[in-house]
């Protein structure tokens, strides 16, 4: 059931939801881009239903127990097809409690410290999840934020990878296209050997700002993209000439596929560089005005 309305607790499985996620190149310790999540329709399994993100050769199927405060997922990929739902979040979860992802036995992760924080006047749980690579000494520790009904704030998340994949970082979360800031900012976590920043908290406050989405909505100014799914003749357009901009577009797990820079359009080909099927995201930065458009499009 999706929730959303003034008043209502945020649910992570809502369909509204979308979430801005910034990936930091692993090989490339300053390059990073941002991108988009949101869910894709439903799906029935075992007669529970399921909200999709992802595509078909790359998808996760997610379904939230609102009753036993749980949120489940199953991988749906090409290589990988789970026949059986895995815990993702627990929001029973209490201090002391051991948290265990996937098979690795080296991976060891327990409830270090419990908070709240206020979002639209309604108070949500946050856990400091605490764990270390037994194997990797240097890694110790790792720390890991999350917010109930949001999701991880770094790191692990439904939405990222299924794995403690420290690249990631939420910048912006949405619930119908309401980005609601949070009374007690939860902070995120890089490992410092990255060179990375460690300060920076989530507040989906100035964070959203950073992206310039509430700029974008004051002004009304959006892209469209037509036609989606795309073929050769698939183009961006934009409100208005753009003099100076810069495109990137990424696929489903944040990789990279297309970063360029272009002039004077107002309406940008898209379809033509973009050659395997999947889910696929852009962002487009006008260089003179700071405007920021972006999208989802599906290559078949």
């Amino acid at each position: 059931m999706s929730i959303s309305s003034f008043g209502q607790k945020i649910r992570f499985t809502d369909s509204t939801n979308a979430w801005s996620i910034v990936y930091k190149s692993v090989t490339l310790h300053l390059s990073s881009n941002t991108f988009t999540q949101s869910f894709n329709g439903n799906i029935i399994i075992d007669g529970n239903v399921y909200v999709v993100i992802g595509n078909s050769g790359y998808a996760s199927y997610i379904r939230e127990d609102t009753l036993a405060n749980k949120v489940y997922f199953r991988r749906h990929w090409t290589d990988i097809n789970d026949t059986v739902d895995i815990l993702l979040y627990n929001y029973n979860w209490k201090l002391g409690d051991t948290v265990k992802y996937g098979t690795d036995a080296n991976r060891i992760y327990w409830i270090d410290k419990i908070d709240s924080t206020e979002i639209n006047s309604i108070w949500y749980k946050v856990w400091h999840l605490k764990g270390c690579y037994s194997y990797t000494p240097s890694l110790d520790f790792i720390h890991f934020y999350v917010i109930e009904g949001i999701g991880c704030t770094s790191g692990f998340d439904a939405l990222v990878n299924w794995e403690f994949g420290y690249f990631y970082r939420l910048l912006c979360f949405t619930n119908s296209g309401n980005s609601y800031p949070l009374s007690n900012p939860a902070p995120t976590y890089l490992p410092p050997y990255m060179g990375y920043d460690n300060s920076m908290n989530f507040d989906n406050n100035t964070s959203c700002n950073g992206l310039g989405i509430e700029q974008v909505n004051s002004n009304n100014n959006t892209s469209s993209l037509f036609p989606n799914p795309i073929d050769k003749t698939s183009k961006i357009i934009f409100p208005y000439n753009i003099t100076s901009g810069k495109i990137t577009v990424a696929n489903d797990i944040g990789q990279t596929i297309l970063s360029t820079t272009f002039q004077n359009k107002e309406e940008l080909l898209i379809g033509d560089k973009i050659h395997t099927p999947g889910m696929y995201f852009y962002h487009v930065i006008d260089n003179q005005n700071g405007d920021i458009f972006s999208g989802k499009f599906v290559s078949r």
